[in-house]
């Protein structure tokens, strides 16, 4: 298999986080206008913050490309986890 782009990489982490039980809750609570608890309002904002900072890290046309390395390294190190347990797809 041919080595993945960074973009791809990102793409991969990105459907694993939105992926999981606690995203389609989130989306049901919210199409039908139902209460979060604290908890999960924590959750789902954790989450949206991770994919704000990888798409804005991982697009090379981004302009917030060049100046967000660590998120880079954060959006690779998440990555490389992910295939490391087995979570996504390779």
């Amino acid at each position: 298999m041919k080595r993945l782009t960074l973009e791809q990489k990102a793409l991969r982490a990105i459907d694993y986080l939105v992926s999981d039980d606690l995203s389609e809750i989130g989306s049901f609570k919210s199409a039908f206008k139902r209460k979060f608890t604290q908890e999960e309002a924590r959750l789902l904002a954790d989450k949206i913050v991770t994919i704000y900072q990888i798409s804005h890290s991982a697009i090379l046309e981004h302009s917030c490309f060049s100046v967000h390395n660590a998120w880079r390294d954060d959006t690779i190190a998440l990555y490389e986890k992910l295939k490391r347990t087995k979570l996504i797809p390779i």
